[in-house]
Parts: structure tokens; C-alpha cells; sequence
């Protein structure tokens, strides 16, 4: 669980923390995931958000983390008006063969810094949603064999219930709701079976 925690601390640039708490619902509680984040915008989109693909040779991972806007290589930081400046890169990978020297290379030139500069993390497509899928438990979705099985566990519903806690006006998430991705998958679902 340490792992999961202090990946997902790194993926945003320092700007975010993980805790794990429970939420208590009277007769009953469950456990949970609390992140805590300053200036969202940037810590999420700019930082944590998996957005560069990175191919060099046969390797292929996807980048998420602090070194992404380093690298500035997604349309992205236009629209965000936002870059980093910074003589060290951290990149998390979501792949599970480990980068080659040349890849190591190839991330370091994209962000402008020499490759002793860079820190590379990398964890398996199915092992990385498990911060708050199971909590660390053994077995279950988390445990991919491969890169495509571990990305049809995760976008496959881990029949999990999620609470959130949102500050907002109601309009606001009538006009919303409709998009989320469990309220549309569903109506999405009903209209290919039929």
C-alpha cells in the first residue's frame, strides 16, 4: 500500500497526498482513499494525468507524472499555459518491461536534462489502479498477466461502489451527471445489447 500511496504522491509532482482513512456510515464503514490536492489543475492535468505515449523501438509505455511538463510534448500545456523548469525529471510509466538506456535517453532529451537527472518509475496497467481498488489485498482485478489484460481489467467496472463528497449547486450536477463515465457506461451498455 506505501507504494501505491508514494506512487501517486509522485505522479503529482509533490503537489497532492494520499491517505488512507474510512468513511463511517453509522452501522457500517468502509475504507478509503483520501487525496488532498493544491492547485488541481496542474498537479491532475499537467502532472498526473497518463498523456504521453512513449514509443522508442519495440518499448512502449505510458508517461504520466512531473516530467510531462518538462517535456511539453502534449497540445495540453498550450491550453494550460503551463511548463516547468527544472534540472531533474520524474516520469512514471504504465508498462511492464523497464526501460532501456535508450528510452532513459530519449525521455531525458524530451525534457532537456542529462539522463543521470531522470527518475523513472514504472508500474504494470493492472497493478496501478489497485491504490484504491483493494487496498494491497491479494488477488482480484489488480492482478494482470500481461499489458492488454491489465487495460481490460481496468476499464472493465471493478463493481466497487465509490462515494464523492461534492461542494457545488445542484444545477451544476444536473448538467454534469449525465457525462460521468459509470452514467454514461451504462447507457452506453443498455443500447449495444439490445
Amino acid at each position: 500500500m506505501r507504494a501505491g500511496k508514494l506512487f501517486a504522491e509522485a505522479c503529482m509532482g509533490g503537489l497532492g497526498e494520499v491517505a488512507f482513512t474510512s468513511l463511517d456510515f453509522g452501522p457500517f464503514w468502509l475504507p478509503s482513499v483520501s487525496v488532498s490536492v493544491e492547485r488541481p489543475g496542474v498537479a491532475c492535468m499537467a502532472s498526473q494525468y497518463a498523456g504521453w505515449p512513449i514509443k522508442v523501438g519495440k518499448f512502449f509505455a505510458i508517461g504520466s507524472g512531473p516530467a510531462r511538463a518538462l517535456s511539453l510534448v502534449e497540445d495540453l500545456y498550450q491550453k494550460l499555459s503551463y511548463k516547468d523548469e527544472s534540472d531533474v525529471a520524474v516520469i512514471a510509466l504504465e508498462g511492464r518491461k523497464l526501460p532501456t538506456e535508450k528510452v532513459a535517453g530519449y525521455i531525458a532529451r524530451k525534457c532537456g536534462i542529462g539522463p543521470e537527472r531522470l527518475y523513472i518509475l514504472i508500474a504494470p496497467h493492472g497493478q496501478r489502479g489497485r491504490l484504491g481498488a483493494d487496498f494491497g489485498q491479494g488477488g482480484g482485478d489488480g492482478d494482470a498477466q500481461d499489458d492488454r489484460t491489465g487495460l481490460r481489467h481496468r476499464l472493465r467496472p471493478l463493481r466497487r461502489r465509490v462515494f464523492y463528497t461534492v461542494r457545488t449547486e445542484d444545477a451544476e450536477i444536473e448538467r454534469v451527471i449525465e457525462r460521468i463515465p459509470s452514467s454514461s457506461a451504462r447507457r452506453r451498455s443498455s443500447s449495444t445489447t439490445r
